[in-house]
């Protein structure tokens, strides 16, 4: 509603620059994130506990959301915030070094599963974090990436199948393949990407 995006407005230009920053850079997080994500991808530069109160700080003004009904605690914009932030957060020269820690970070999280592929908890880690794995795919093919889009995949596509993600390996398969660099044809990377989308389609 327009006076919800006013309040919004009002909220945000009252915040002190640290406070106002860190919201901005939030706005890259698709869906839900965890503390440890918000403090790489938005505070890498700051002590932990310092970006834990700014974090505290947005949530105590209501324009942070936390939901607690998971395995761990996580953190989410409220739809009118990140719609105000986020073309703040592209105007500035903020945006693209942002984004590509953002990748980076869920790039990292990704291998970190895929090292641990056959223990139980780690379908319960997958499923919040899916559309920000998404988002960063996107993030490498649509900036040139395509090494890295297809790291990306090749890791994804093993850890979806596993837990019956079927349809997700596909489209991350489907995606990554068709920009393959001329370096990785006929690589072991394209063979798991290959036998992935083979098995997605089965």
């Amino acid at each position: 509603p327009p006076s919800f995006k006013r309040d919004v407005e009002a909220a945000v230009k009252l915040l002190p620059a640290e406070e106002s920053l860190l919201l901005r850079q939030l706005s890259v997080f698709t869906g839900t994130f965890s503390l440890d994500a918000a403090i790489a991808v938005c505070c890498p530069q700051q002590q932990q506990f310092a970006a834990m109160e700014l974090l505290a700080s947005l949530v105590s003004k209501s324009l942070v959301a936390v939901d607690a009904g998971g395995a761990t605690r996580r953190y989410r914009l409220l739809d009118t915030t990140k719609h105000y932030c986020r073309p703040l957060l592209q105007a500035s020269g903020e945006w693209t070094p942002v984004s590509q820690r953002y990748a980076d970070y869920f790039s990292g999280r990704v291998a970190e599963l895929a090292g641990h592929a056959g223990q139980d908890d780690v379908a319960v880690q997958i499923e919040p974090d899916l559309p920000n794995w998404r988002a960063a795919l996107d993030w490498y093919l649509a900036g040139g990436q395509a090494a890295e889009a297809a790291a990306l995949a090749a890791l994804a596509c093993p850890l979806l199948l596993q837990h019956s993600q079927l349809v997700e390996c596909s489209r991350w398969a489907q995606a990554a393949l068709p920009h393959l660099p001329p370096a990785l044809a006929g690589s072991p990377l394209e063979m798991r990407l290959q036998r992935a989308l083979g098995q997605s389609l089965m």
